[in-house]
């Protein structure tokens, strides 16, 4: 950086400033790298590779490239077949004010090898990284959104190579703004871990803080870890086309929903969303806490098994059609040791259909860590007093799917359990008592129904109003159950 040009960055809150121009030959001196900004005024052109938009020469592999100031061209710019783009790291806006746009078609290489940096070789902090081409190399690229400012990842061609992808992990900063990532077209990233998440609820200005990924084609092969939500920032995962490739360099990777604000939406009104690959060793999809996986499609793993580990809320969304969820496909892996305490649990609405992995009938517990003593996760099921062998498996139902025959205005739950091999058994159901009490339906005069003969029949053996469960003993049949109150004009309803 020039001596005449000005620039500064606030250290601590004695608010003494140091020149980024001293920063920069002391660097230079003492490790060898050179800083060099993007012109704000001046500029030729928007080509990374013209001098004339630098302030110190093209960047080259022992530079710290700042893209601080929008310049006259808006944006900058990596295309040319012919040469590589590189930087020890990038930064891409600073301080909420300043932004900038890097646009990327061709090949670049930001591997930086400064711990003092945390190894981030992007920092994104305020603007715009596009790219539709060329392999991008980077030892990490750090999702920032600075000083209330927003980042946006925007994705459609090319690929990444990075040995990190984080936004934020470890103490975070609590000046820190929004970030949206969009991935889509023939994009594909490799990585061995991705940290989409924040530990602050809100920055330091007030600021509610957002995470938002948007995938609607292209790949995401990660080998250890992809974490949506850890920490205190709502993260969103809107999972709509592509594929997640879960791969196997570690022991038991894992793709985790995390407590308490992640969000993973499958598919939308029109598209069930894209595939989950792993192989050839087994992955764990866990759904911890209070993190929630809403939607519809069919998740069968291909190229391998993934073990299904949940503590937190499966939605079946059909938005208003008759459309599955369906985990089936998965195996079931005990997870959890916290009893729930609020509206975690299992839910079908608007046409949906839960299906999860089936279970031996030893596994007395569906929908919960069979460890609990209590059922307390909404929707689950028990059994007991099992007479028979075999596997048995439960597929939650919208009350509103037709062929049931119940009034939505009447009903808060329905199953479809299946058990070849018992002859006997006890069912207890924890029901919704939210959707209830929402219904202005009195929780005493809720009745368990099982569908007989096209009939719904009252099996209800007990209810417990304080824990919100409701129990058949000594059923014979298994099939269709559903938990509300009859119509008064009658207690036999006919199901199709």
């Amino acid at each position: 950086m020039t001596a005449g040009k000005e620039w500064s960055m606030k250290l601590g809150t004695m608010g003494r400033w140091v020149s980024i121009g001293l920063f920069a030959a002391l660097c230079q001196a003492a490790w060898g790298y050179d800083d060099t900004a993007w012109k704000a005024t001046g500029g030729v052109d928007s080509d990374w590779f013209n001098s004339g938009n630098w302030n110190n020469a093209v960047p080259t592999a022992n530079s710290h490239a700042w893209l601080n100031d929008m310049s006259s061209a808006g944006k900058v710019v990596i295309s040319n077949a012919s040469q590589t783009a590189y930087a020890d790291y990038v930064v891409i806006g600073w301080d909420g004010v300043r932004s900038n746009t890097l646009e990327i078609y061709t090949d670049a290489r930001f591997l930086t090898t400064e711990a003092d940096s945390g190894y981030k070789s992007i920092q994104g902090h305020n603007g715009t990284l596009t790219q539709r081409g060329g392999v991008l190399t980077a030892r990490s690229l750090c999702l920032y959104a600075g000083y209330g400012s927003n980042f946006v990842w925007n994705m459609t061609g090319g690929s990444v190579e990075a040995n990190e992808i984080y936004s934020t992990r470890g103490v975070g900063i609590p000046e820190a703004g929004n970030v949206v990532w969009n991935i889509g077209g023939t994009a594909a990233i490799t990585t061995p871990s991705i940290y989409f998440c924040a530990w602050h609820l809100t920055n330091s200005s007030g600021m509610v803080l957002t995470r938002t990924l948007n995938q609607t084609g292209g790949q995401i092969d990660v080998s250890s870890a992809f974490n949506i939500g850890e920490g205190t920032t709502t993260s969103t995962y809107n999972f709509v086309a592509g594929t997640i490739n879960i791969s196997n360099s570690a022991a038991m990777p894992s793709f985790l929903i995390s407590n308490p604000y992640g969000r993973l939406y499958l598919g939308d009104s029109n598209t069930a969303s894209g595939v989950f690959r792993t192989g050839p060793n087994n992955a764990i999809f866990y759904v911890i806490g209070d993190a929630q996986v809403i939607g519809w499609g069919s998740y069968t793993p291909v190229g391998g098994a993934y073990k299904l580990a949940t503590s937190g809320t499966l939605v079946a969304d059909g938005y208003n059609q008759e459309r599955d969820l369906d985990f089936s496909g998965m195996t079931w892996f005990n997870y959890g040791s916290t009893a729930n305490t609020t509206t975690r649990g299992m839910y079908a609405v608007r046409g949906g259909r839960l299906r999860l992995p089936s279970l031996p009938v030893t596994t007395v517990t569906w929908g919960q860590h069979s460890s609990f003593t209590d059922l307390t996760f909404v929707n689950c099921v028990r059994m007991s007093s099992v007479v028979g062998s075999g596997n048995w498996s439960v597929d939650l139902l919208s009350t509103d799917r037709s062929g049931l025959g119940l009034s939505r205005r009447k009903f808060i739950g329905a199953w479809d359990i299946t058990a070849p091999s018992v002859t006997s058994v006890n069912l207890l159901f924890r029901y919704d008592n939210t959707l209830a009490a929402s219904l202005n339906l009195p929780e005493a005069d809720l009745k368990l129904y099982h569908a007989v003969n096209d009939n719904w029949v009252d099996v209800t053996s007990s209810i417990d109003t304080a824990n919100h469960r409701i129990a058949a003993n000594g059923l014979k049949t298994l099939g269709q159950f559903a938990v509300g109150i009859m119509s008064p004009r009658g207690m036999i309803v006919t199901v199709r």
